[in-house]
């Protein structure tokens, strides 16, 4: 997928599970959000044909919401 940036996706999953202390909920969790932006990203493409899958990435992890903000609420 030209402009899809795996990284990214890592960064923003690592952000947003990095409170989740058990390892097996870590993995779970990170699953969880991983299939969330994968929906909302081919939501994107559905809606926006005409969007590079680098905007539909991008797109996708700011309608998620701040990683950093999503971690704090699933490391309580």
């Amino acid at each position: 997928m030209e402009g899809y940036n795996r990284a990214r996706e890592e960064w923003w999953l690592d952000l947003a599970t990095s409170g989740i202390r058990f390892g097996p909920d870590r993995r779970a969790v990170s699953e969880e959000l991983a299939a969330h932006l994968e929906d909302k990203a081919a939501g994107l493409r559905r809606i926006f044909p005409d969007m590079t899958e680098e905007e539909v990435w991008e797109r996708a992890t700011s309608e998620m919401g701040d990683p950093a903000e999503i971690g704090k609420a699933l490391a309580r």
